[in-house]
């Protein structure tokens, strides 16, 4: 690996990357969520600054009047999986690890199963066949 011009002599290689919320919130001297996304209004404007809209990754989740707040996300990990060739994947799911068909068939279910659109599955697995 080359490193800032450097080679480094390594088996393993891992990158990392880490990631921080803009501080738009303390630029613009606004209110923030807990995660320091600026709470907007519904036109993304920020309270009490109409001419300031907050787009991208900066706005904190819109408050919809009258409509209960979605309940907290909860992080649920289901494992890894990776397609490794044509009928062949790796799965590795909390003690379970498979690796073949059988995990490629696995991938193949789950990818089907959280398709966006309903009418999707179908499509693809015909697809597939």
């Amino acid at each position: 690996m080359i490193a800032g011009g450097d080679r480094i002599v390594s088996n393993t290689v891992l990158w990392t990357v880490g990631v921080a919320q803009s501080p738009a919130s303390k630029w613009l001297n606004a209110e923030s969520d807990g995660a320091g996304r600026v709470r907007v209004q519904k036109d993304l404007s920020v309270a009490g600054y109409p001419e300031i809209l907050v787009v991208g990754d900066n706005p904190a989740t819109l408050e919809e009047d009258g409509k209960p707040a979605p309940r907290p996300f909860r992080y649920f990990d289901k494992g890894n999986m990776a397609v490794v060739g044509k009928g062949f994947a790796a799965l590795q799911s909390g003690r379970l690890y498979l690796f073949g068909f059988l995990a490629w068939a696995a991938w193949a279910a789950v990818h089907l199963q959280f398709l966006a659109q309903s009418n999707l599955p179908l499509s693809v697995f015909v697809q597939w066949v």
